[in-house]
């Protein structure tokens, strides 16, 4: 159970980042 909120909350962690990353390469391309 701790493992998996764990995985979760890495998984959360890494979408944030790519959206974060996504934004910022979609604002530098307009």
């Amino acid at each position: 159970m701790v493992h998996h909120t764990r995985k979760y909350v890495s998984f959360c962690t890494l979408k944030k980042i790519y959206i974060k990353f996504s934004m910022t390469m979609f604002s530098q391309h307009i």
